[in-house]
Protein backbone atom coordinates (compact mmCIF):
# COMPACT_ATOMS: atom_id res chain seq x y z
CA UNK A 1 0.00 0.00 0.00
CA UNK A 2 1.19 3.20 -0.77
CA UNK A 3 2.73 5.57 2.17
CA UNK A 4 -0.17 8.18 2.60
CA UNK A 5 -2.64 5.29 3.56
CA UNK A 6 -1.38 4.51 6.41
CA UNK A 7 -0.30 7.90 7.37
CA UNK A 8 -3.65 9.42 6.95
CA UNK A 9 -6.25 6.82 7.63
CA UNK A 10 -4.92 6.67 11.46
CA UNK A 11 -4.11 10.42 11.11
CA UNK A 12 -6.56 11.14 14.22
CA UNK A 13 -6.23 8.44 16.08
CA UNK A 14 -4.23 8.49 19.63
CA UNK A 15 -1.19 5.95 21.01
CA UNK A 16 -1.48 2.79 23.20
CA UNK A 17 -0.27 4.79 25.60
CA UNK A 18 -3.80 6.72 25.79
CA UNK A 19 -4.70 3.23 26.81
CA UNK A 20 -3.45 4.14 30.25
CA UNK A 21 -5.06 7.66 30.85
CA UNK A 22 -8.26 7.25 29.00
CA UNK A 23 -10.58 7.43 32.10
CA UNK A 24 -9.54 10.07 34.71
CA UNK A 25 -6.30 11.26 33.37
CA UNK A 26 -7.89 12.07 29.73
CA UNK A 27 -10.31 14.47 31.57
CA UNK A 28 -7.91 16.21 32.85
CA UNK A 29 -5.03 16.57 30.54
CA UNK A 30 -5.97 20.63 29.75
CA UNK A 31 -4.40 22.65 32.42
CA UNK A 32 -3.66 26.49 33.04
CA UNK A 33 -1.45 26.18 30.13
CA UNK A 34 -4.40 25.17 27.83
CA UNK A 35 -2.73 25.52 24.66
CA UNK A 36 0.44 23.77 25.18
CA UNK A 37 -0.97 20.84 26.65
CA UNK A 38 -3.83 20.72 23.61
CA UNK A 39 -0.46 20.13 21.62
CA UNK A 40 -1.46 16.79 22.35
CA UNK A 41 -3.87 16.55 19.82
CA UNK A 42 -0.92 17.21 17.28
CA UNK A 43 -0.02 13.48 17.92
CA UNK A 44 -3.70 12.50 16.50
CA UNK A 45 -1.74 12.39 13.29
CA UNK A 46 1.16 10.78 14.00
CA UNK A 47 0.02 7.44 15.90
CA UNK A 48 -0.30 5.06 13.19
CA UNK A 49 -0.70 1.75 13.09
CA UNK A 50 0.75 -1.30 11.10
CA UNK A 51 -1.30 -3.41 8.81
CA UNK A 52 -0.46 -6.16 11.31
CA UNK A 53 -0.95 -4.63 14.63
CA UNK A 54 -4.76 -3.99 14.13
CA UNK A 55 -5.21 -4.41 18.33
CA UNK A 56 -2.84 -1.78 18.62
CA UNK A 57 -5.33 0.53 16.23
CA UNK A 58 -8.40 -0.53 17.82
CA UNK A 59 -7.04 0.36 21.18
CA UNK A 60 -5.99 3.96 19.73
CA UNK A 61 -9.20 4.53 18.23
CA UNK A 62 -11.05 3.51 21.90
CA UNK A 63 -9.19 5.71 23.54
CA UNK A 64 -9.49 8.95 20.48
CA UNK A 65 -13.30 8.74 21.44
CA UNK A 66 -12.61 8.89 25.22
CA UNK A 67 -10.63 11.67 24.41
CA UNK A 68 -12.65 13.96 22.16
CA UNK A 69 -15.44 13.13 24.43
CA UNK A 70 -13.88 14.33 27.63
CA UNK A 71 -11.63 17.33 25.97
CA UNK A 72 -14.66 19.06 25.11
CA UNK A 73 -16.49 18.76 28.51
CA UNK A 74 -13.35 20.13 30.26
CA UNK A 75 -13.33 22.76 28.29
CA UNK A 76 -16.11 24.02 28.70
CA UNK A 77 -15.56 23.34 32.78
CA UNK A 78 -12.55 25.61 32.56
CA UNK A 79 -12.85 27.79 30.67
CA UNK A 80 -14.91 31.17 31.08
CA UNK A 81 -18.22 31.57 29.28
CA UNK A 82 -16.73 34.01 26.46
CA UNK A 83 -13.71 31.99 24.94
CA UNK A 84 -15.37 28.59 26.03
CA UNK A 85 -16.19 28.75 22.16
CA UNK A 86 -13.46 29.65 20.72
CA UNK A 87 -11.00 27.33 22.96
CA UNK A 88 -13.74 24.07 21.93
CA UNK A 89 -13.32 24.82 18.50
CA UNK A 90 -9.45 24.92 19.17
CA UNK A 91 -9.51 21.00 19.29
CA UNK A 92 -9.85 21.19 15.54
CA UNK A 93 -7.39 23.46 14.92
CA UNK A 94 -4.80 21.04 16.75
CA UNK A 95 -6.14 18.28 14.72
CA UNK A 96 -5.15 20.12 11.62
CA UNK A 97 -2.11 21.07 12.63
CA UNK A 98 -1.22 17.42 13.58
CA UNK A 99 -2.39 16.11 9.94
CA UNK A 100 -0.04 19.19 8.38
CA UNK A 101 2.63 18.10 10.30
CA UNK A 102 2.47 14.33 9.71
CA UNK A 103 2.17 15.08 6.11
CA UNK A 104 4.92 16.82 5.82
CA UNK A 105 7.18 14.42 7.72
CA UNK A 106 5.54 11.52 5.47
CA UNK A 107 7.65 13.43 2.56
CA UNK A 108 10.70 12.62 4.45
CA UNK A 109 10.48 9.49 6.52
CA UNK A 110 8.74 6.37 6.34
CA UNK A 111 6.21 5.55 8.12
CA UNK A 112 7.24 3.58 10.52
CA UNK A 113 9.54 5.72 11.94
CA UNK A 114 6.61 8.68 11.65
CA UNK A 115 4.98 6.48 14.53
CA UNK A 116 7.97 6.20 16.27
CA UNK A 117 7.93 9.61 16.53
CA UNK A 118 4.42 9.65 17.96
CA UNK A 119 5.11 7.67 20.38
CA UNK A 120 8.00 9.51 21.96
CA UNK A 121 5.86 12.78 21.82
CA UNK A 122 3.25 10.75 22.89
CA UNK A 123 5.13 9.73 25.82
CA UNK A 124 6.17 13.09 26.53
CA UNK A 125 3.56 14.47 26.86
CA UNK A 126 1.55 12.21 28.92
CA UNK A 127 3.82 11.92 31.82
CA UNK A 128 2.81 15.65 32.41
CA UNK A 129 -1.13 14.27 32.85
CA UNK A 130 -0.95 13.68 36.47
CA UNK A 131 0.49 17.58 37.14
CA UNK A 132 -2.46 18.98 35.49
CA UNK A 133 -5.45 20.45 37.28
CA UNK A 134 -8.60 19.31 37.26
CA UNK A 135 -11.95 21.38 36.60
CA UNK A 136 -13.85 23.08 39.55
CA UNK A 137 -16.52 21.26 38.79
CA UNK A 138 -14.54 17.68 39.45
CA UNK A 139 -13.72 18.76 43.22
CA UNK A 140 -17.54 19.91 43.57
CA UNK A 141 -19.06 16.91 42.47
CA UNK A 142 -16.56 15.36 45.71
CA UNK A 143 -17.33 17.81 47.84
CA UNK A 144 -13.91 19.03 48.75
CA UNK A 145 -13.94 22.97 49.18
CA UNK A 146 -10.03 22.91 49.42
CA UNK A 147 -9.71 21.65 45.88
CA UNK A 148 -12.57 23.75 44.22
CA UNK A 149 -10.92 27.02 45.55
CA UNK A 150 -7.39 25.79 44.11
CA UNK A 151 -8.25 24.33 40.90
CA UNK A 152 -11.03 28.01 40.38
CA UNK A 153 -8.09 30.16 41.03
CA UNK A 154 -5.70 28.31 38.87
CA UNK A 155 -7.47 28.59 36.22
CA UNK A 156 -8.75 32.24 36.76
CA UNK A 157 -5.41 33.33 36.80
CA UNK A 158 -5.42 34.21 41.01
CA UNK A 159 -1.57 34.13 41.90
CA UNK A 160 -1.80 36.51 44.46
CA UNK A 161 -3.67 37.13 47.48
CA UNK A 162 -4.86 40.25 46.68
CA UNK A 163 -6.58 38.82 43.44
CA UNK A 164 -8.62 36.49 45.71
CA UNK A 165 -11.09 39.62 46.73
CA UNK A 166 -11.66 40.28 43.07
CA UNK A 167 -15.61 40.85 42.68
CA UNK A 168 -16.10 38.15 39.85
CA UNK A 169 -13.63 35.55 41.33
CA UNK A 170 -15.52 35.88 44.56
CA UNK A 171 -19.03 35.78 42.83
CA UNK A 172 -18.20 32.47 40.60
CA UNK A 173 -16.95 30.92 44.14
CA UNK A 174 -19.79 31.88 45.98
CA UNK A 175 -21.91 30.34 43.21
CA UNK A 176 -19.69 26.93 43.45
CA UNK A 177 -19.97 26.63 47.29
CA UNK A 178 -23.82 27.07 47.06
CA UNK A 179 -24.09 24.67 44.56
CA UNK A 180 -22.03 22.06 46.59
CA UNK A 181 -24.06 22.88 50.07
CA UNK A 182 -27.98 22.34 48.48
CA UNK A 183 -26.76 18.89 46.21
CA UNK A 184 -30.72 19.60 44.36
CA UNK A 185 -31.03 17.13 41.85
CA UNK A 186 -33.58 16.97 39.21
CA UNK A 187 -36.36 14.73 39.93
CA UNK A 188 -37.88 14.18 36.71
CA UNK A 189 -36.07 11.63 34.33
CA UNK A 190 -35.18 12.46 30.92
CA UNK A 191 -38.44 11.89 28.91
CA UNK A 192 -38.03 9.02 26.06
CA UNK A 193 -39.47 11.26 22.84
CA UNK A 194 -36.96 13.77 24.14
CA UNK A 195 -33.83 11.47 24.37
CA UNK A 196 -34.78 9.56 21.36
CA UNK A 197 -34.88 12.84 20.03
CA UNK A 198 -31.83 13.48 21.15
CA UNK A 199 -29.89 10.88 19.95
CA UNK A 200 -31.07 11.18 16.13
CA UNK A 201 -30.24 14.43 15.98
CA UNK A 202 -26.81 13.69 17.41
CA UNK A 203 -26.52 10.47 15.20
CA UNK A 204 -26.85 12.35 12.33
CA UNK A 205 -24.92 15.01 13.17
CA UNK A 206 -21.13 12.97 14.01
CA UNK A 207 -22.10 10.46 11.37
CA UNK A 208 -22.86 13.17 8.68
CA UNK A 209 -19.50 15.35 9.49
CA UNK A 210 -17.79 12.30 9.06
CA UNK A 211 -19.32 11.17 5.90
CA UNK A 212 -17.89 14.45 4.55
CA UNK A 213 -14.86 12.12 3.39
CA UNK A 214 -11.89 13.98 4.27
CA UNK A 215 -10.59 11.10 6.04
CA UNK A 216 -11.10 8.72 3.26
CA UNK A 217 -9.72 11.25 0.43
CA UNK A 218 -6.53 11.49 3.04
CA UNK A 219 -6.16 7.84 3.46
CA UNK A 220 -6.21 6.83 -0.58
CA UNK A 221 -4.97 10.24 -1.77
CA UNK A 222 -3.00 8.06 -4.02
CA UNK A 223 -5.39 7.05 -6.11
CA UNK A 224 -8.03 10.02 -5.75
CA UNK A 225 -5.57 12.70 -6.17
CA UNK A 226 -3.83 10.95 -9.36
CA UNK A 227 -6.64 10.44 -12.04
CA UNK A 228 -9.25 12.60 -10.96
CA UNK A 229 -8.04 15.59 -9.11
CA UNK A 230 -4.54 17.16 -9.00
CA UNK A 231 -3.08 16.33 -12.06
CA UNK A 232 -0.14 17.65 -12.62
CA UNK A 233 1.01 17.51 -9.14
CA UNK A 234 2.74 15.26 -6.94
CA UNK A 235 0.99 13.30 -4.13
CA UNK A 236 2.99 14.73 -1.43
CA UNK A 237 2.24 18.22 -2.61
CA UNK A 238 -1.37 17.24 -3.38
CA UNK A 239 -1.91 15.94 0.41
CA UNK A 240 0.19 19.25 1.28
CA UNK A 241 -2.47 21.15 0.01
CA UNK A 242 -5.37 19.52 1.59
CA UNK A 243 -3.80 19.46 4.74
CA UNK A 244 -3.00 23.70 4.31
CA UNK A 245 -6.70 24.35 3.81
CA UNK A 246 -8.05 22.34 6.46
CA UNK A 247 -5.85 24.00 8.90
CA UNK A 248 -7.02 27.54 7.41
CA UNK A 249 -10.16 26.67 7.63
CA UNK A 250 -10.16 25.51 11.68
CA UNK A 251 -7.69 28.50 12.21
CA UNK A 252 -10.90 30.55 10.57
CA UNK A 253 -13.07 28.83 12.82
CA UNK A 254 -11.50 29.83 15.97
CA UNK A 255 -11.09 33.20 15.40
CA UNK A 256 -14.86 33.80 14.14
CA UNK A 257 -16.04 30.80 17.15
CA UNK A 258 -17.62 33.39 19.77
CA UNK A 259 -19.29 35.56 16.97
CA UNK A 260 -20.74 32.78 14.29
CA UNK A 261 -23.69 31.70 14.22
CA UNK A 262 -23.95 27.90 14.95
CA UNK A 263 -27.34 27.29 12.74
CA UNK A 264 -26.30 29.40 9.98
CA UNK A 265 -22.62 28.37 10.20
CA UNK A 266 -23.34 24.86 9.94
CA UNK A 267 -26.24 24.88 7.64
CA UNK A 268 -23.80 27.10 5.10
CA UNK A 269 -20.80 24.83 5.31
CA UNK A 270 -22.43 21.73 5.05
CA UNK A 271 -24.60 22.38 2.26
CA UNK A 272 -21.75 24.16 0.28
CA UNK A 273 -19.99 20.97 0.80
CA UNK A 274 -22.75 18.59 -0.34
CA UNK A 275 -22.68 20.98 -3.61
CA UNK A 276 -19.62 20.61 -4.10
CA UNK A 277 -19.05 17.00 -3.45
CA UNK A 278 -21.95 16.36 -5.84
CA UNK A 279 -20.40 18.53 -8.31
CA UNK A 280 -17.29 16.99 -8.33
CA UNK A 281 -18.93 13.05 -8.86
CA UNK A 282 -20.28 14.25 -11.52
CA UNK A 283 -17.30 16.26 -13.09
CA UNK A 284 -15.46 12.83 -12.23
CA UNK A 285 -18.46 10.71 -13.66
CA UNK A 286 -18.61 12.52 -17.16
CA UNK A 287 -14.37 12.40 -17.15
CA UNK A 288 -13.72 16.04 -16.99
CA UNK A 289 -10.06 16.74 -18.29
CA UNK A 290 -7.93 18.96 -19.80
CA UNK A 291 -8.58 22.79 -19.40
CA UNK A 292 -11.34 22.34 -17.33
CA UNK A 293 -9.67 19.97 -14.69
CA UNK A 294 -8.77 22.84 -12.76
CA UNK A 295 -12.90 22.81 -11.53
CA UNK A 296 -12.25 19.59 -9.79
CA UNK A 297 -9.09 20.82 -7.88
CA UNK A 298 -11.51 23.93 -6.64
CA UNK A 299 -14.44 21.98 -5.80
CA UNK A 300 -12.22 19.55 -3.88
CA UNK A 301 -10.52 22.48 -2.08
CA UNK A 302 -13.86 24.01 -1.10
CA UNK A 303 -14.94 20.79 0.14
CA UNK A 304 -12.26 20.25 2.73
CA UNK A 305 -11.96 23.99 3.56
CA UNK A 306 -15.85 24.59 4.47
CA UNK A 307 -15.90 20.91 5.76
CA UNK A 308 -13.05 21.87 8.46
CA UNK A 309 -14.29 25.64 8.96
CA UNK A 310 -18.29 24.72 10.16
CA UNK A 311 -19.03 20.90 10.11
CA UNK A 312 -15.85 19.60 11.93
CA UNK A 313 -15.40 22.71 14.34
CA UNK A 314 -18.99 22.90 15.25
CA UNK A 315 -19.03 18.93 15.88
CA UNK A 316 -18.14 19.04 19.43
CA UNK A 317 -19.33 23.02 20.30
CA UNK A 318 -23.44 22.37 19.65
CA UNK A 319 -23.73 19.79 21.84
CA UNK A 320 -21.71 21.78 24.74
CA UNK A 321 -23.76 23.83 24.38
CA UNK A 322 -27.18 21.98 23.85
CA UNK A 323 -27.14 19.00 26.05
CA UNK A 324 -26.23 18.65 29.63
CA UNK A 325 -23.11 17.02 30.76
CA UNK A 326 -24.63 13.07 31.24
CA UNK A 327 -26.87 13.08 28.18
CA UNK A 328 -23.91 14.61 26.40
CA UNK A 329 -21.55 12.25 27.85
CA UNK A 330 -23.87 9.19 26.71
CA UNK A 331 -24.83 10.06 23.22
CA UNK A 332 -21.75 11.79 21.85
CA UNK A 333 -20.22 8.55 22.93
CA UNK A 334 -22.07 6.73 21.08
CA UNK A 335 -22.48 9.01 18.12
CA UNK A 336 -18.54 9.05 17.73
CA UNK A 337 -18.77 5.23 18.03
CA UNK A 338 -21.05 4.82 15.49
CA UNK A 339 -19.57 7.36 12.78
CA UNK A 340 -16.12 6.22 13.40
CA UNK A 341 -17.23 2.54 12.39
CA UNK A 342 -18.51 4.07 8.85
CA UNK A 343 -15.21 5.87 8.57
CA UNK A 344 -13.05 2.65 9.02
CA UNK A 345 -15.43 0.60 6.69
CA UNK A 346 -15.32 3.31 4.00
CA UNK A 347 -11.66 3.18 3.81
CA UNK A 348 -10.91 -0.26 4.52
CA UNK A 349 -12.63 -1.43 1.97
CA UNK A 350 -12.08 1.33 -1.00
CA UNK A 351 -11.16 -0.99 -3.18
CA UNK A 352 -13.93 -3.11 -2.98
CA UNK A 353 -16.64 -0.74 -3.06
CA UNK A 354 -15.15 1.79 -5.46
CA UNK A 355 -14.93 -1.02 -8.00
CA UNK A 356 -18.99 -1.19 -7.56
CA UNK A 357 -20.43 2.34 -7.15
CA UNK A 358 -17.17 4.12 -8.72
CA UNK A 359 -15.15 6.56 -7.66
CA UNK A 360 -17.81 9.18 -8.44
CA UNK A 361 -20.02 7.17 -6.08
CA UNK A 362 -17.50 7.46 -3.17
CA UNK A 363 -18.13 11.53 -3.27
CA UNK A 364 -22.14 11.09 -3.78
CA UNK A 365 -21.61 9.44 -0.45
CA UNK A 366 -19.76 11.79 0.81
CA UNK A 367 -22.37 14.65 -0.51
CA UNK A 368 -25.22 12.86 1.13
CA UNK A 369 -23.74 12.93 4.13
CA UNK A 370 -23.03 16.50 3.77
CA UNK A 371 -26.59 17.51 2.53
CA UNK A 372 -28.19 15.28 5.96
CA UNK A 373 -25.80 17.52 7.91
CA UNK A 374 -27.35 20.70 6.10
CA UNK A 375 -31.04 19.84 6.65
CA UNK A 376 -30.22 18.61 10.14
CA UNK A 377 -28.92 22.27 10.75
CA UNK A 378 -32.20 23.89 9.04
CA UNK A 379 -35.04 22.19 10.09
CA UNK A 380 -33.81 20.29 13.47
CA UNK A 381 -31.14 21.87 15.84
CA UNK A 382 -31.67 25.39 17.14
CA UNK A 383 -29.52 28.48 17.76
CA UNK A 384 -27.28 27.75 20.44
CA UNK A 385 -25.02 30.68 20.70
CA UNK A 386 -25.98 32.99 23.81
CA UNK A 387 -28.91 30.78 25.14
CA UNK A 388 -29.21 29.25 28.28
CA UNK A 389 -29.58 25.68 28.33
CA UNK A 390 -33.15 25.69 29.86
CA UNK A 391 -34.51 28.06 26.52
CA UNK A 392 -32.42 25.40 24.35
CA UNK A 393 -34.55 22.42 25.96
CA UNK A 394 -37.50 24.02 25.65
CA UNK A 395 -36.82 24.59 22.23
CA UNK A 396 -35.80 21.07 21.51
CA UNK A 397 -39.53 19.65 23.28
CA UNK A 398 -37.88 18.78 26.82
CA UNK A 399 -40.35 19.71 29.59
CA UNK A 400 -40.08 19.62 33.40
CA UNK A 401 -42.17 20.10 36.53
CA UNK A 402 -39.42 20.32 39.04
CA UNK A 403 -37.08 23.17 39.02
CA UNK A 404 -33.19 22.47 38.58
CA UNK A 405 -30.17 23.95 40.05
CA UNK A 406 -27.88 24.95 37.45
CA UNK A 407 -25.34 24.13 40.36
CA UNK A 408 -26.72 20.92 41.17
CA UNK A 409 -24.73 17.73 41.68
CA UNK A 410 -25.03 14.42 39.57
CA UNK A 411 -25.89 11.82 41.34
CA UNK A 412 -26.34 8.00 40.11
CA UNK A 413 -29.22 6.79 39.28
CA UNK A 414 -30.19 10.29 37.43
CA UNK A 415 -29.69 13.06 34.56
CA UNK A 416 -28.44 16.05 35.96
CA UNK A 417 -30.53 18.42 33.61
CA UNK A 418 -27.97 20.82 33.56
CA UNK A 419 -25.22 21.40 31.07
CA UNK A 420 -22.19 20.62 34.08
Amino acid sequence: MDLWLPICQRGCELGIVRVFHSKHWTAGFIAAEWSAANRQLVLCTFCLRHRAHLFVAHLGRFCRWRQLVCVAIYIAEISEESSSPALIATIEQWRTIGVLIGCLLGQHLQYEYVAVVAVCISCAFTIMFPFSQESPYYYMRKGDVMGLEKSLRWFRGVRRMSDRNRPEFVRELDEFKRGMERHTIAQDLVSHKYLCKMAVYTLVLFVGVQLSGTYVILAWSNQILTNDVFVGFSIDISVTILALTQFIGATIAVWLATMLKRKICLFVSAFVCGLATICLAIFIAVGVRGQLQWLSSALLLIHIFFANFGMYSLLSLIPSEMLDTKLRVSLTSISWGVSWLVTFILIQYFECISTIIGLHGYFIIFGVGCTAVAMLALVGLPETRGKPLDEIQQIMGFRSESEVSKNSVPQSGRINLERY
